[in-house]
C-alpha cells in the first residue's frame, strides 16, 4: 500500500509541473505577442490601474510623452507628461470608464503638436476586468488619422470647386448668349454708319467690351470644362500679358507680378483657355505658398532639347520648344 499510494502522488505532482510549465509558456508566448504587436504598431497603445498610473505603453506612445524608453513612464500618469488641461480632461475620463464600465470608443481630437501644426487622433478606452467582473484597469488606443482627415477635407473641397463650376458654366453660358446678341445688334449698327458718324464711337466701345466680356466667360467655361478644346497657333506673350490684369486682381497688393518675356519666342500650338487655366493654377498655388506678400515672375524662352534629354524627359522628342517658365519668392 505504502508503494501504491506514494507512485500516484509522484505521478500527479509531476502533470501538475508539466501543466503549470505549459501555462506558464503559453502565457509568455502570448504575452510576447502582445509586447510585439504593441511595439510594431504605429497606433499608441497603453495600460493603466484603477488610479490612472500606467502600467505598460506602447513605444508609439512613448514617443508621443517623449520619451525614449516605455519603462520610464511605469507608475506615473498623464500629468507628468502632459499639460494639466489635457491630463486632468483624460483623468475625468477615465474615472468615469472605471466607475460605469463602459468604453470611450472612437472620440476624434484635434491636436496641436511641438511643431504647431495640426494633428487629429481617434481615441478609445476600455475597462479591464478580472474573474470576478471588477474592473482592475484600462487598456487605452490612440490612432493619428491627420492623413484621413486631410483627405475627406480635400474631397469635400473638390466637391464645392466642382459645383462652383458647374454654376459657372451654367451662368457663363446663358451670359455668353446675351452677348452675342449685343454684338450681333451693335454689328448691325456699325454695318450703317461710317467712322465720322457721332454714333460710331459709342457703339466700337460697346463692341469692346462685349469682347471683353465674351472672353471672360469663355474662361469661366473652360474652368467649369464645357468649352471645347481648340488647339490653335498663340503667342504666349499675348497671353500672359492678357491675363496679367486679372493675376493682378487675384494676387493682391503685395504680391507683385513681374514678366520677363521674350519677344523671339516661337508660337505654340495649344487651347488658348487651358493655358489661360494653367496660369491661373500656378498663381493661385504661388499665392498660396506666399500669405505675407512676394513676387510672382513669368518668363518665357525658347530651348531645344537633344536626344540626350529623353533620358530624364521620356515623353519628349529632340528639338527646339517654347518654355514657360513660373517662380515665386
Amino acid at each position: 500500500w505504502i508503494r501504491f499510494s506514494v507512485e500516484p502522488v509522484q505521478f500527479n505532482n509531476s502533470l501538475q509541473a508539466e501543466t503549470s510549465y505549459r501555462a506558464a509558456t503559453a502565457l509568455i508566448h502570448e504575452r510576447n505577442l502582445l509586447y510585439a504587436l504593441m511595439d510594431n504598431l504605429p497606433d499608441r497603445i497603453y495600460f493603466k490601474d484603477t488610479d490612472s498610473r500606467f502600467l505598460k505603453i506602447s513605444k508609439a506612445h512613448a514617443a508621443s510623452l517623449g520619451i525614449n524608453n516605455p519603462e520610464d513612464a511605469v507608475g506615473k500618469t498623464d500629468a507628468d507628461f502632459k499639460a494639466s488641461e489635457f491630463a486632468s480632461k483624460a483623468l475625468s475620463d477615465e474615472r468615469e470608464i472605471i466607475a460605469t464600465g463602459k468604453p470611450l470608443l472612437g472620440r476624434v481630437e484635434n491636436k496641436t503638436g511641438p511643431d504647431g501644426k495640426t494633428r487629429w487622433v481617434s481615441a478609445s478606452k476600455a475597462p479591464i476586468r478580472d474573474k470576478e467582473g471588477r474592473v482592475v484597469g484600462l487598456v487605452g488606443i490612440s490612432r493619428d488619422i491627420t492623413q484621413e482627415i486631410e483627405l475627406q477635407q480635400q474631397l469635400q473641397q473638390a466637391s464645392k470647386m466642382d459645383a462652383i463650376g458647374r454654376l459657372a458654366g451654367g451662368v457663363a453660358h446663358d451670359f455668353n448668349n446675351l452677348l452675342q446678341a449685343i454684338l450681333g445688334f451693335t454689328e448691325i449698327l456699325l454695318s450703317g454708319l461710317n467712322e465720322r458718324s457721332p454714333q460710331y464711337g459709342d457703339l466700337k466701345q460697346i463692341e469692346r467690351a462685349a469682347r471683353r466680356a465674351a472672353d471672360l466667360t469663355h474662361q469661366l467655361l473652360a474652368f467649369s470644362r464645357k468649352q471645347r478644346i481648340e488647339p490653335q497657333l498663340l503667342d504666349l506673350n499675348q497671353i500672359i500679358a492678357s491675363t496679367e490684369k486679372m493675376l493682378c486682381r487675384l494676387m493682391g497688393e503685395e504680391i507683385h507680378i513681374e514678366l520677363a518675356l521674350d519677344a523671339g519666342i516661337q508660337p505654340i500650338l495649344a487651347d488658348p483657355n487651358q493655358i489661360e487655366q494653367i496660369i491661373m493654377n500656378l498663381a493661385v498655388n504661388a499665392r498660396d505658398a506666399m500669405p505675407k506678400g512676394g513676387r510672382l515672375t513669368f518668363a518665357t524662352g525658347d530651348v531645344t532639347l537633344e536626344a540626350v534629354d529623353r533620358s530624364v524627359r521620356p515623353e519628349a522628342r529632340p528639338g527646339r520648344f517654347t518654355r514657360l517658365t513660373v517662380s515665386d519668392t
